[in-house]
């Protein structure tokens, strides 16, 4: 877990009124150059101008509080407030506008980074508010910097909640992070995954990064999903085992839980891929018959060779090891 608040320096994606007549590169705020100066006076220039609330044209009011501001530097820095001052609307000429859905707090944040390409002293009681904020009104660089953040904030306990939220407010980098996070710590989830809809927990067990120590670990996972609702779900579990990787799962586990499982044995596409299993480890089936098919390579965390077949030779020179020994005394 991170730090409660941390400083977030945001590269100033369209903060300064003169960037497109300079042409600056994205991350000239930072640079020494002619460039660079430029734009660091433009925002000190318009940050001042703001101070002492001269050439205000504009009062922006949510929740009650009211900001001064100037119409070019919020076009500037938000797509919303550029369609709003730069159109027909009547907005783009009125003295006050009101926006409604936007907590004063974050409207205050967002303002600030217009005027300096800055957001700072996120925390977890300001991030996942000032990114809705940020992506209604279109400031995407505060939107990007609060996901960076959330993203280091990930942990067991609200990595599935923050993987729906990106995916809510169209966060891809914040959503891939919680995915690989999950992947990485499905065993930690417990009971969190029974709750998942069918298709997110299909993206994991399809999923080659899935960190399961062993392929009885998928089977279960996918079994303790449909046992959470198995009147709902047990009609989905062909879809499941689809994407567990059967033909390597240990051979007594693949006997004595896959195939004396009753939801397994009443289910003819499940049985079809119970003996595609039995098939591939008894060599009757090269995985390359199967063309290119998940279920017929091994999952990096599980440590097996990638023909799998390996792994039941040995199995089956153990069995004869202790056969010959128990014949021999």
């Amino acid at each position: 877990m991170g730090s409660q608040h941390e400083p977030v320096l945001v590269v100033p994606g369209s903060v300064a009124v003169l960037w497109e007549a300079l042409h600056c590169p994205a991350d000239v705020g930072r640079s020494s150059g002619p460039a660079g100066g430029a734009l660091r006076g433009a925002h000190m220039g318009a940050f001042a101008l703001r101070a002492e609330r001269s050439l205000l044209d504009v009062t922006v009011v949510a929740g009650g509080r009211e900001f001064g501001a100037h119409r070019a530097v919020l076009a500037a820095a938000s797509g919303y407030f550029r369609a709003m001052f730069g159109g027909a609307l009547r907005e783009a000429r009125a003295e006050r506008v009101r926006l409604h859905g936007v907590e004063p707090e974050c409207l205050s944040r967002l303002l600030d980074f217009a005027y300096t390409g800055r957001v700072g002293g996120l925390g977890p009681d300001i991030a996942e508010r000032l990114l809705r904020a940020a992506d209604l009104l279109q400031f995407p660089a505060v939107k990007e910097a609060c996901g960076a953040w959330l993203a280091r904030q990930l942990e067991p306990a609200n990595a599935l909640d923050m993987q729906d939220f990106a995916e809510a407010f169209a966060c891809p980098a914040l959503a891939a992070a919680a995915h690989r996070f999950i992947l990485r710590h499905v065993s930690e989830l417990g009971a969190q995954l029974e709750r998942l809809p069918l298709p997110r927990l299909l993206s994991y067990l399809r999923d080659d990064g899935l960190c399961v120590p062993k392929e009885e670990a998928a089977f279960q996972l996918a079994l303790r999903w449909v046992h959470a609702d198995p009147a709902a779900r047990a009609p989905l579990l062909p879809q499941l085992l689809a994407h567990v990787r059967l033909p390597f799962v240990r051979r007594f586990y693949l006997l004595a839980h896959v195939e004396g499982e009753p939801l397994v044995a009443r289910c003819p596409p499940c049985l079809r891929l119970l003996q595609e299993a039995r098939d591939f480890q008894a060599a009757r089936l090269d995985r390359h018959d199967r063309g290119p098919c998940a279920r017929m390579r091994p999952r990096p965390s599980t440590g097996l060779p990638r023909t799998g077949q390996e792994q039941h030779v040995v199995e089956s020179s153990l069995c004869v090891s202790f056969l010959a020994f128990v014949l021999g005394h």
